[in-house]
């Protein structure tokens, strides 16, 4: 394992986004049981919206953290190689 402290080992913005990613894809997948005629739509666009949705939740994320992660947010050392 390299010894590099700049990534975090946990990301809290990516743990985020993937929880309310899978529940996005898991309510699309099920719409064909909530309305049959629903059940393409959610087929179809149910994975693009799963990818897409926690692409800009991860990057909005992200951008509000300023990319930090759960482990380095009050970290200031630095890191010479």
């Amino acid at each position: 394992m390299l010894p590099d402290n700049r990534y975090g080992r946990f990301n809290n913005s990516g743990l985020v986004a993937w929880v309310v990613a899978t529940g996005i894809g898991v309510l699309m997948l099920q719409l064909g049981t909530i309305n049959p005629d629903l059940a393409g739509v959610g087929a179809t666009w149910g994975p693009i919206l799963t990818a897409l949705s926690a692409a800009g939740l991860y990057a909005f994320l992200w951008r509000s953290s300023n990319g930090k992660t759960a482990l380095l947010a009050g970290n200031k050392t630095s890191v010479t190689a």
